[in-house]
Parts: structure tokens; sequence; C-alpha cells
């Protein structure tokens, strides 16, 4: 993705890998490119790696859970992730490639509560038939048990620290782009995730016109998995109508 990135006249990304990717580090580098940020620009954000989730204990997620990033201290939730796009300016576009188990919905508002003290399953089977399946980008069901056990304490305060979803306000535009849907894993083989290369592959062979056509072209390279395509704040069909990856 930063090869694209680069190649469609992007400046120099920040890369944030291994223990580099922390989430003061992704708070922070978000924070800093919404006080840059101006009507008009464009922002590309990517994610690949574990996806996972916790239980949504206000009620206002309709599956029940709570989408998180796995990242190299503790999960970012998909709460967060609201949080940090309220603070773009309006008539910011933000693109948001998530390459991650249960990712379908990552991007977006939902309820943020304290109560750690159980660690439910998914809401569905999220198993596919191995034929089907390589490796997956999910955080193992016991190693989720056992985060949740000893940040219990963190979580607590992430969740006192996020405001209430009904006092946050997304007048940018997110366009999320993800691997797969909540209830589903993203898969991947020696060679990277299915997700990523089904759209590298996509952008570079076929003739895309819109942010449409292009995620058509990834479904079409994908199986085992459902990609999601999902806007999110301030409405802009124009964004949706552009060539992707330009402003």
């Amino acid at each position: 993705m930063a090869e694209l990135a680069a190649a469609e006249g992007f400046p120099t990304p920040t890369m944030l890998l291994g223990p580099d990717a922390t989430s003061d580090a992704v708070n922070g580098t978000l924070a800093k490119q919404a006080t840059r940020l101006v009507a008009g620009d464009l922002l590309l954000v990517t994610y690949s790696g574990h996806g996972s989730f916790r239980p949504d204990y206000g009620g206002d997620d309709e599956d029940g859970f709570d989408e998180t990033f796995v990242l190299y201290d503790r999960q970012l939730l998909d709460d967060e992730l609201w949080l940090a796009w309220s603070k773009f300016e309006q008539g910011v576009r933000i693109l948001f490639v998530c390459d991650s188990c249960h990712s379908g919905t990552v991007a977006r508002r939902v309820a943020v509560e304290a109560a750690l003290d159980r660690v439910a399953e998914p809401p569905v089977d999220v198993a596919a038939p191995p034929a089907r399946r390589g490796r997956v980008r999910r955080l193992p069901p016991e190693a989720r048990r056992r985060d949740f056990e000893a940040r219990r304490g963190v979580y607590g305060a992430v969740a006192r620290r996020t405001p209430s979803p009904d006092d946050v306000d997304v007048t940018a535009t997110v366009l999320l782009f993800a691997a797969c849907q909540d209830d589903e894993e993203a898969i991947e083989d020696e060679d990277g995730g299915v997700f990523t290369k089904a759209l590298i592959g996509a952008w570079k062979t076929v003739s895309i016109r819109n942010y449409g056509e292009l995620f058509d072209a990834i479904v079409d390279r994908v199986s085992g998995q459902s990609p999601n395509y999902l806007t999110l704040g301030r409405e802009d069909p124009a964004f949706e109508q552009q060539r992707p990856f330009t402003s």
C-alpha cells in the first residue's frame, strides 16, 4: 500500500510497524493529520494486521460487539477511531483501507462501556470450510481473554475518557474499504492479505474510474470472505465518484 500511495503522488507515509504500532502512535498520528488537513484534502489510512472484538455492554452496536485493531500495546476500539475522525474538519476526505478480521464496520461510531467482567464469543459462527482458508487475521480466543484480563484497567480508562457517541459528530467524509464483514475473518497466504492483494491487483490491471468500480473489482478477486464498502460522516457523493487515490 505504501508503494501504491507513492506511485499516486502521496507524500512519504508514516509507517507504524511492530513495536511502533502502539495506540498512542496511531491516535497521535491521526490527531496530527487532523491539525494539518483542510477541506478538499485526502488522507489515506491503511491497516493490515489482526482484528478482534469486545463486548458492547451499552447496547448501541447491533451485533453486540465493538470491533478492534490489535496493536502492539493493546486493542484500539472502533469508538476511538470515530473520535479520531471527528477531529478532521468538514470537507476533508479520508480513505480507510482495512485488511483485518471483523473489520466490516470498524470505523463507525458505537458505544463504549467500562464493563469488562466477561468476554463473549462472536455473535455468529465465523468458521469457513478449511479448503477455502489460509491463515486468518484474528486474535485467537485464548489470547483475547488473556488480553482483557491483563488490561482490564487500561480498557476501563479508555472507556472513561472516550466521549459518549451522542456527543461526537464527524463532519469529514470517511470511506471504508474493509476486508470482510464484522462476523467474518480475513484470510492471508504466504504473500500477504488476500484483500490487499486483490486491491493492488485490481488497481494495476483494471481501468478504474471511481471507488465503486474499484470495490467491485476487488470483490471479483476475493473468495472466502465478503469485503465491505461503508461511508461515514458527512455525505460527499463527489468523493465516491472521483478516481481513487486522487485529490
